[in-house]
């Protein structure tokens, strides 16, 4: 090892010890000389004794590393080797905010309080060429720090808190109400009006965007209670509910607990729901959910999600991170199914009650076909009916919650038609042969519908092939189209009987518009479930001479008709007929002069 290299060896051992007397000899030997002192000093000792010996012993003082002057002795050592304070040591003051006392020495000595590196951010990392940070960041670190007294002192010495982005790194409440109410700071101001970026910093925007990204969230409700605008992001920033949420390349981690006291700021649900969406963040989605988002769109989005992750995936891309993508987009589809289905089974359950409703409050059904409730009962009990043979054929042991969720919405009709046709049997409106004639259709149609689904569950999956292909054949094939056109025969006869009287009775106009409306909407099943790709390529097993465009789609359309098609189509025919009776008994209550709750408790 060459001489030098082990004086160097040497000189460091002592460094680290503070053995000042050893440093001292190695110069005085000739070992080390001014070169090797210069050299050692771009280090910057942290002993001040150390970095005396240096500069006595020719170290230049200029060649200091600013970074690591983080004491107001070894600040003093170096002005009296000649290091320019008043002109050099605005480049250093931040490095003092923990130490307040060594602040002040620079300043008697006339260093710009306002001064400011532009070619650094605050944390010490030089920016691109031409980019430029003009916030005074001494200020900005004391306010990170907290530390209230000494930012009003420094602002005392001529400190320009409006040339900082104190608002945007204040760490505590308390700093927030110094700013605000002592310093008159803009509590949405941008920072990128105090930075010249070619790309937008992590922390671009408002203060409030600043708060989210540094995860500070007592300070987040501070800005938020005193009128912060959770709806700005600056020019070149993120929402903040952006930011809160996060995204799926890890340049924003995001930050959940701040998500809901935005939304309740009045930031937008639905945007901030699409980004989560978008992203695979399934616990902020649960979070706008919460807060009222609309889950439709969300889902749409989510499936275009699933396809471009599938295609990626088929194109040899199956990384961990894809298939972590992936797997988080299926429980985000399933969490936006299940509040779907949650919100159509609480109108459904709100849809039946003007009818009910009304109906208690006169006493009778003076107005309503009995065969109107008694196909809209059937037309439900085969819905409920196929509903529950799907799920129990898709699954071997119990289905799980999110079926349950979808048999919950049929069942939930079914209730609803049932109690209908209970009130038709219990008051005295129709004539007891009506009666039993109601009774024996509703008990034989359910024989041979629900109860065989119903005892379907109760099979081992193995031993149910054959009774499951028939019930296919009887739900599907038979029974299907055949409810579809009882729903049309429901409207007609209900029309006739509508039209035959001078007043509507207790057919309920609010409950008709109701229902049009919601099964309406619950006709949105079609979009909800998505059919696999697989579906529209026919049978592979035929020749190509067989299996011709023409015959994948009509298997296609067999395999969607089997799938949502049986549904989609009875809710839009029952929306149809409800929606047809609603305009027709409105003309004729309008016609009549006559409202609900007037003359139509007339007989």
């Amino acid at each position: 090892m060459p001489q030098d290299q082990e004086a160097l060896d040497e000189f460091r051992a002592a460094e680290r010890t503070g053995d000042t007397a050893r440093v001292r000899q190695l110069f005085t030997s000739g070992r080390l000389d001014a070169w090797d002192a210069s050299a050692e000093l771009k280090h910057t000792p942290r002993d001040p004794q150390i970095l005396r010996c240096l500069l006595e012993n020719g170290a230049d003082a200029k060649g200091v590393n600013f970074r690591r002057i983080n004491s107001g002795e070894i600040l003093r050592v170096l002005a009296e080797f000649g290091f320019d304070i008043k002109t050099k040591c605005h480049l250093v003051l931040h490095n003092f905010v923990k130490d307040p006392d060594t602040i002040d020495w620079p300043l008697d000595q006339g260093v710009d309080v306002n001064a400011t590196d532009t070619r650094f951010v605050d944390d010490g990392i030089p920016l691109a060429p031409r980019e430029h940070d003009y916030s005074n960041k001494l200020l900005n670190l004391v306010a990170a720090t907290g530390n209230v007294q000494l930012l009003d002192h420094l602002v005392g010495r001529g400190a320009d808190v409006h040339k900082s982005l104190a608002l945007h790194y204040a760490a505590s409440p308390a700093m927030i109400s110094c700013l605000l109410d002592h310093h008159h700071m803009d509590i949405n101001a941008d920072s990128d009006d105090l930075r010249d970026f070619f790309h937008a910093s992590k922390d671009s925007g408002t203060p409030l965007c600043s708060a989210i990204f540094r995860q500070n969230l007592p300070v987040v409700e501070e800005l938020l209670s005193r009128g912060a605008d959770p709806k700005r992001a600056g020019k070149n920033g993120d929402l903040p509910v952006l930011k809160a949420v996060g995204d799926d390349f890890m340049f924003n981690v995001g930050f959940l607990p701040a998500l809901k006291p935005l939304l309740d700021a009045g930031a937008d649900e639905a945007h901030a729901l699409r980004s989560a969406v978008r992203h695979g963040k399934v616990d902020a989605a649960k979070v706008c959910l919460e807060a009222g988002a609309d889950a439709t769109l969300a889902l749409k989005a989510a499936h275009e999600r699933k396809a471009s992750i599938a295609k990626e995936i088929r194109a040899g891309n199956a990384t961990e991170r894809q298939l972590d993508r992936q797997e988080r987009n299926g429980i985000m589809i399933k969490m936006l199914e299940s509040s779907i289905t949650n919100v159509l089974t609480l109108l459904s359950i709100a849809s039946f009650a003007p009818q009910v409703r009304l109906i208690r409050d006169r006493g009778d059904l003076a107005g309503i076909s009995p065969s109107y409730i008694l196909y809209n009962l059937l037309i439900a009990t085969f819905l409920f009916a196929t509903a529950l043979h799907i799920v129990t054929s898709m699954v071997p042991d119990l289905p799980p919650t999110e079926y349950f969720l979808d048999i919950g919405q049929f069942a939930v009709v079914w209730v609803g038609q049932l109690a209908l046709f209970c009130l038709s049997l219990t008051l005295p409106t129709y004539t007891a042969a009506q009666k039993r004639r109601l009774a024996a259709s509703f008990v034989s149609f359910t024989a041979i519908t629900l109860a065989p689904t119903i005892f379907e569950a109760f099979i081992p999956k193995d031993d149910r092939i054959w009774y499951t292909a028939g019930l296919d054949y009887l739900l599907f094939f038979l029974l299907a189209p055949i409810m579809q056109l009882l729903g049309l025969v429901a409207l007609h006869v209900q029309v006739r009987e509508t039209k035959s009287r001078t007043t509507l009775g207790a057919l309920s106009v609010e409950g008709l518009y109701a229902q049009t409306l919601v099964f309406t909407l619950g006709a949105s099943m079609v979009f909800r479930v998505k059919m696999l790709p697989e579906y529209w390529d026919g049978n592979p097993s035929l020749p190509p001479e067989r299996n011709t465009p023409l015959a994948k789609l009509w298997m296609g359309i067999v395999g969607w008709y089997e799938m949502v098609g049986w549904a989609t189509l009875d809710n839009l025919i029952f929306a149809f007929a409800q929606g047809s009776l609603w305009w027709i008994a409105r003309r004729q209550s309008v016609g009549g002069g006559f409202g609900e709750r007037g003359p139509l408790l007339e007989g």
